[in-house]
């Protein structure tokens, strides 16, 4: 009787997180193209946020004769829409470096969620979202981060013009921007002498952008 309720519970939670698309304007931006469309958004379970964890692996639209389709993340650029008020641009990268965490996909390529800073440039912030792997989560029951929901995580990854992506941690945070930024002598320094934190990403990649190009 218990294995039949944790089935249920655990098609109950699926049905949740799955829950019918919403169709909304969009653009793709492609090698040599750029198509205005409208894109099937899934939701993540009631929130009012766009389920993440499948957009950066695929999302469908619809072509220019009506067809719906399957976008996946090396076929375009980029993608930009509004969800819900909130304009929204993704940008095709390399999965490398275990980007997107534990995911079922194969994928070499992910859509990145563009964080949008006070001033563009060489160093670019994006979000990407991860499932965060134990039982709470299996039961769909994972606590949630900032601007994420249930087993949805939030987590940052940062991208240097012509360098590597890598995904910032908060353990090794101050080691890894030291060594990130190692061609910005004075943006080094503020961070060995704590003045940028881990909750200050968003300043020291405007620093970084203003200061050290």
């Amino acid at each position: 009787m218990k294995k039949t309720y944790l089935l249920i519970l655990i098609g109950l939670l699926f049905f949740v997180n799955n829950l019918e698309a919403r169709e909304v304007k969009g653009t793709i931006i492609f090698e040599n193209d750029t198509l205005d469309t409208t894109l099937k958004i899934p939701g993540y379970g009631l929130s009012s946020i766009p389920n993440y964890l499948k957009v950066q692996y695929k999302i469908k639209y619809y072509d220019k004769n009506r067809a719906l389709r399957v976008l996946r993340p090396k076929d375009a650029k980029e993608i930009r829409f509004t969800f819900k008020g909130r304009n929204i641009r993704m940008l095709s990268r390399p999965n490398t470096n275990g980007l997107g965490g534990f995911s079922l996909t194969s994928s070499t390529y992910i859509f990145l969620e563009v964080v949008e800073l006070e001033l563009e440039g060489k160093a670019k912030l994006f979000n990407v979202y991860i499932t965060e792997i134990g039982p709470a989560v299996i039961l769909g029951l994972g606590g949630a981060s900032p601007g994420a929901s249930a087993n949805m995580s939030k987590k940052y990854v940062l991208e240097k013009e012509g360098g590597e992506l890598i995904r910032v941690r908060t353990l090794s945070f101050k080691k890894d921007m030291i060594k990130y930024f190692s061609d910005c002598p004075e943006l080094v320094k503020k961070i060995k002498d704590k003045e940028f934190r881990m909750r200050d990403l968003e300043m020291l990649v405007v620093f970084y952008n203003d200061r050290c190009e």
